[in-house]
């Protein structure tokens, strides 16, 4: 029964709860990335020459791109990628946080389009899905 016990608390401590934002947002990570853009007033979309991939554990690779259907190189800085950044998103108020300085608050999701405004700051943004090939990834659901 204690080798049951140990198991089953392992089981239930290792098993980590996954929202649909997270399942969306991680979904196909080394096939896609996600390019940022701004959008204007009139709803316009301008690219932000940076894309992203998050990973499940909560790190995000940062690359910047010309052209937001292609990866890009990953950020250097002082000679190192920039691996080992977080990210995280609480679905108690919607807050998404990119590093230390990104906060925003989600207010529409899709499988391909994540919609955000600033928080503490003025600004929409969006992140859109793209694969590799470079069309944006549609799911069926």
């Amino acid at each position: 029964m204690r080798k049951f016990s140990i198991i089953y608390l392992v089981f239930f401590l290792g098993c980590r709860h996954q929202n649909a934002f997270t399942k969306i947002l991680t979904k196909s990570n080394k096939n896609c990335h996600w390019a940022r853009k701004t959008i204007d007033d009139q709803g316009k979309y301008s690219y932000l020459n940076s894309n992203v991939q998050f990973s499940i554990d909560g790190d995000f690779i940062y690359f910047i791109s010309d052209d937001e259907h292609k990866k890009g190189n990953g950020y250097v800085m002082d000679e190192a990628p920039t691996t080992g950044y977080t990210w995280t998103f609480s679905e108690k108020d919607s807050t998404f946080t990119i590093g230390s300085g990104l906060i925003y608050k989600v207010i529409k999701y899709s499988p391909d389009t994540i919609l955000m405004e600033g928080k503490g700051y003025k600004g929409r943004f969006a992140l859109i899905r793209i694969l590799e090939s470079g069309t944006v990834k549609k799911e069926s659901n």
